[in-house]
């Protein structure tokens, strides 16, 4: 499909207005030319979701394997239950500070541990849990 685009080449900086209600970027085009949009924050999880997905398909159009070589740097994590939903709430933070929560449904939770355990030799794997086991 042809879309008629600007092609960005890097992301110069962003802040966030006043209100706390939208995110501006500035961005670089290939050309070097700054463009700046205003995006709702309320997007942005849509954005996120939008980006990781571009990135699995721009892997897999490029034929580079379906762990993308682009990786985020964790420089932490918390943990939280949300008992309403059963669910462990995973808070991963960036290297610039940003964070991103993610619920995991009870059994995932409990399949991610064991997979985890299992590949840091703390203790045989009880079930693969849902992904590969590689």
């Amino acid at each position: 499909m042809w879309v008629a685009a600007t092609l960005i080449d890097r992301i110069m900086r962003f802040v966030v207005t006043e209100d706390g209600r939208h995110a501006v970027l500035t961005l670089a085009d290939v050309d070097g030319k700054e463009v700046t949009l205003g995006l709702p924050c309320a997007q942005l999880p849509n954005l996120v979701d939008m980006s990781a997905r571009a990135l699995t398909d721009s892997e897999r159009v490029r034929r580079r394997g379906v762990i993308p070589a682009e990786q985020a740097e964790v420089t932490w994590w918390t943990l939280h239950t949300d008992a309403a939903r059963e669910s462990l709430l995973l808070s991963l933070t960036f290297g610039k500070g940003g964070s991103l929560c993610f619920a995991l449904p009870h059994a995932m939770a409990a399949a991610l541990s064991d997979d985890l355990s299992a590949r840091l030799g703390l203790r045989k794997a009880e079930q693969l849990g849902f992904g590969t086991f590689t």
